[in-house]
């Protein structure tokens, strides 16, 4: 069970820095928008997956800029 992300937030609060791992396998723009995270790592797997197909390799581009605007 994952906490909340109103736990994750007195977390944060405290000086606690969030990492999300393994981005790409469940979570949702929705939950990640919800969450205050100071790093996120993508799914290697999904990230493997980029180093073949092109379509793979614009998404991670997209998250990645995603997640550095959410910053």
């Amino acid at each position: 069970m994952s906490p909340c992300p109103t736990e994750l937030g007195a977390l944060s609060n405290l000086g606690v820095r969030i990492a999300l791992n393994d981005f790409g396998t469940g979570y949702s723009l929705v939950r990640l928008r919800q969450m205050n995270v100071d790093i996120l790592k993508i799914d290697s797997s999904f990230v493997a997956a980029g180093q073949q197909e092109p379509r793979d390799r614009e998404i991670v581009a997209a998250v990645t800029a995603m997640s550095h605007a959410l910053a």
